[in-house]
Parts: C-alpha cells; structure tokens; sequence
C-alpha cells in the first residue's frame, strides 16, 4: 500500500460519515413530508403545500439515490484497480451531489411552505 492512500481505518470513518449525512437529507424530508400530512387538514387549500410536499418527496427520492450512489463508489474502491478508480470517483462525486440536492430540496420546499403561511 502506498503512502498516498488511505488507510481502512479513515475509509471505515468516510463511509460513516456519508451513511449518517444520507440518513439525515432522508430523515429531514422525511419528517417535513409527515408533518404536513399530519396537519393537512389545516393546511389544505394554502398555496404553496403541494409544492413544498413535492419538493421534499423529490428530496426523499435523491437522497435514497444517493445511497446507492455511494455505495457503488464503496463497491469501486474495493476493487482496487486502476480501471475502477473513474468509476469510483464519479459514483463518490455523484453521492455528494445527489445529497447536497437533497438538502437543497428540503430547503427549497421549506420556503414554500412558510410563504403559504405568509400569505
């Protein structure tokens, strides 16, 4: 092994890391899905709901792509071939993307659903 790369005890914490950030851009559109379908009786008819509930279901949906995403990035790296690394580095990057998308929804959606509350 090389000094340029990782050791599996920073490759264990990486992989941490992501599965905790994915779970949180799901469990963050997930909540704000549930919490409007538990007050949609009160929310029914404001202007802006069915937005922001599309927005965070999109959310839910990048963020459950994302894990895939990294954990064909997870399945690249250990191969360990230099034919992989491409595939390797573009399923990681993808999974950064997809999860800053998933977060970017979550927000996006919740800016909707405070103008419905403001007009």
């Amino acid at each position: 092994m090389s000094s340029s790369e990782p050791n599996e005890a920073k490759i264990a914490a990486f992989r941490t890391y992501a599965r905790e950030a994915i779970l949180a851009a799901s469990a963050i559109n997930s909540g704000a899905l549930v919490a409007t379908l538990s007050a949609a009786d009160v929310l029914l008819g404001k202007c802006g709901v069915g937005a922001a509930f599309i927005k965070w279901a999109l959310g839910l949906a990048v963020a459950t792509v994302a894990w895939a995403a990294c954990y064909l990035a997870n399945a690249a790296y250990t191969h360990r071939k230099p034919a992989w690394n491409r595939s390797e580095q573009f399923w990681t990057n993808s999974g950064i993307a997809l999860f800053l998308l998933s977060v970017a929804l979550f927000v996006v959606g919740s800016a909707f659903i405070s103008a419905a509350f403001a007009i």
